[in-house]
């Protein structure tokens, strides 16, 4: 299964599963665990120092990196 498609079925899991209402938090741990339990490599919370002109200017803090090649950046929102 291509790692795009699986990732987004890990998405649609977690959503299914636990619904509406959780903080970004909790819905990160459970795409953590599933994105495990199909056996992909899931690091959380990396950070990657941003540059500019060759200078850093801060620091991106990815979600989750997964299989070392697809940053995952979740949202949650109150409302559509």
């Amino acid at each position: 299964m291509l790692l795009p498609k699986n990732i987004i079925g890990a998405a649609y899991e977690v959503s299914n599963v636990l619904g509406a209402g959780f903080l970004e938090r909790v819905y990160e741990r459970a795409l953590c665990q599933e994105l495990t339990l199909r056996g992909l490599e899931v690091r959380s919370q990396i950070s990657y120092p941003v540059a500019y002109k060759g200078r850093c200017v801060g620091e991106y803090v990815a979600d989750l990196l997964v299989e070392n090649c697809v940053l995952v950046e979740l949202k949650c929102v109150d409302l559509f």
